[in-house]
């Protein structure tokens, strides 16, 4: 194989070899996988759920895992809490939900679920929402796309639609505002009254993160309410990033893409002028081929028709002779004749003058051989030939087109 060929495609390997590793990063190396990233359920005061999720062991022997609960004592019952999962074997985890001795009020609790092998550890934040058993109101919490991903220091924009599910009066509430990180802390907190009636009422609130927001994801809780048993509650989750500079609306994301497809390119041009070259060179192997075909042919032929008219084996010997020393003569001088047919291409493409290679190519091509030219006049006469002059005379000449 042409060893620019073999250049370009390890150049190629490595360049996706490389982008792989960027947008596509190895995480064979964990132990265990599990098939959830959130556990997230609203139940009402005194209701029971039912949950789980499935833990599949990576590793070629058997794991003991334990699991363990953060912030969410008496709320959640795991089933079983401590076991072993066979080589690249999997095991179903019931979760159970229920606030069985009334012991939480209505509200948002965060907290989570602690899964550990013999040798890493995962994470699985939990949200729990208790609802009081007759809210006065219904909330459907939406935050503005725009502000799914905020920054620390930036707004978050809020909407707040409150339905009253028993009568269209009016009831002076207290508004709740918390954001609490997924490790159950209270970042933020606002509060204010204010009068809802009607069958819905919608209003909008806008809170602004401190500045020293820790990277992560976040819980938004909204709280409505004034006797407990009453109170109504939402949440929301969303996430905090470092905020993209103005400037560019080009992430480093879209910029390594761009540089890989770039990076495409030049491997594809490489490839194109290689397979150029291949073709031309290709091109004059095939002529010299067909000419080496077409005299041996020729001398062949007329050796066989001297042979036939020869009367003593010493005649034959001499025709026998005098034959191979002409085929002979005449290969070199025909691989001479291709060595300097190369030099011309080479000296054309260095002047890039590709159009003019191609016509040098069609021309050599559709000119022949000539017979004098290769020391065979006085054998085969003094006229050029080619392979479709002998196909006019009769013969089969399939071999010399390869």
């Amino acid at each position: 194989m042409n060893k620019r060929i073999i250049i370009g495609f390890s150049l190629l390997i490595v360049i996706i070899a490389g982008f792989s590793y960027l947008f596509f990063p190895d995480k064979t190396s964990e132990s265990f996988e599990v098939n959830t990233l959130l556990l997230k359920y609203s139940l009402k005061q005194g209701e029971e759920i039912t949950t789980g999720f499935t833990i599949f062991n990576k590793e070629d022997k058997e794991e003991t895992f334990k699991i363990n609960s953060k912030n969410l004592k008496g709320l959640v019952q795991i089933n079983p809490s401590e076991f072993k999962v066979n080589a690249r074997g999997k095991k179903e985890i019931l979760i159970n939900f229920e606030d069985e001795n009334l012991t939480y009020g209505p509200g948002v609790y965060i907290g989570s679920l602690i899964v550990q092998s013999e040798r890493d550890k995962k994470n699985i934040p939990v949200i729990l929402e208790i609802r009081s058993n007759n809210p006065l109101f219904v909330l459907d919490l939406k935050i503005a796309p725009e502000y799914k991903q905020t920054s620390p220091g930036e707004n978050l924009f809020i909407e707040v639609s409150a339905f009253n599910l028993n009568d269209t009066n009016e009831h002076a509430v207290t508004v709740s505002y918390l954001v609490y990180n997924l490790d159950s802390e209270l970042l933020l907190s606002e509060e204010e009254s204010m009068v809802l009636g009607g069958s819905q009422t919608s209003f909008t609130k806008t809170l602004t993160l401190p500045k020293n927001t820790e990277f992560g994801d976040y819980v938004l809780a909204v709280l409505i309410g004034g006797r407990e048993d009453m109170m109504s509650s939402s949440n929301y989750l969303f996430s905090v990033s470092k905020k993209e500079r103005q400037s560019t609306n080009v992430s480093f994301t879209y910029l390594m893409i761009i540089v890989f497809a770039l990076f495409l390119i030049v491997f594809l041009v490489i490839i194109f002028l290689i397979y150029e070259r291949i073709a031309i060179v290709g091109e004059l192997r095939r002529q010299q081929r067909r000419e080496i075909h077409s005299v041996s042919f020729a001398l062949k032929r007329e050796r066989l028709r001297r042979l036939s008219q020869a009367r003593t084996k010493e005649q034959r010997k001499k025709i026998k002779k005098k034959f191979k020393h002409l085929h002979k003569k005449a290969l070199k001088k025909i691989v001479h004749k291709y060595q300097e047919r190369k030099k011309t291409v080479q000296s054309l493409k260095k002047a890039k003058k590709h159009d003019l290679i191609k016509k040098k190519l069609k021309q050599w091509k559709e000119e022949g051989y000539d017979i004098k030219e290769l020391g065979l006049g006085d054998v085969l006469g003094s006229k050029k030939f080619s392979a479709q002059n002998l196909e006019k005379q009769g013969y089969d000449t399939s071999v010399l087109t390869g």
